[in-house]
């Protein structure tokens, strides 16, 4: 229980939800490299602090369930992900933002640190 107290502490979700926002902000002219470049790397910084949040959250799921694999799945491709570079062009680097905010997006809602709204 310490371990998830202190994985809790690691992460700071005030910081997260503005770095989402960034990335998937509609831009008429492309930013400078280095404002992209620099996304890329608090984008991924989150990513890094959020996956062992939610690799615990899924471990205490039952393996023998579709929402067990499928999370699983999505924790392996979201960790690839995050590992690739930007690429060559303004298309193919605005889209690899937007698919690590969204990944950002997906850990933070499965992480256990925010609650999700009554219905």
């Amino acid at each position: 229980m310490g371990t998830d107290n202190a994985l809790q502490a690691a992460v700071d979700v005030d910081r997260i939800t503005p770095a989402i926002n960034r990335a998937l902000a509609a831009q008429t002219t492309p930013p400078p490299c280095e404002e992209l470049v620099e996304l890329r790397q608090t984008l991924q910084g989150h990513i890094q602090g959020l996956l062992p949040l939610v690799e615990r959250q899924v471990e205490l799921m039952d393996r023998a369930t579709v929402a067990w694999y499928e999370r699983r799945c999505r924790l392996n491709t979201l960790s690839r992900k995050a590992a690739q570079g930007l690429g060559a062009g303004a298309q193919p680097t605005h889209e690899h933002l937007r698919s690590l905010a969204y990944a950002c997006t997906f850990l933070l809602e499965n992480s256990g640190l925010i609650q999700e709204p009554a219905q």
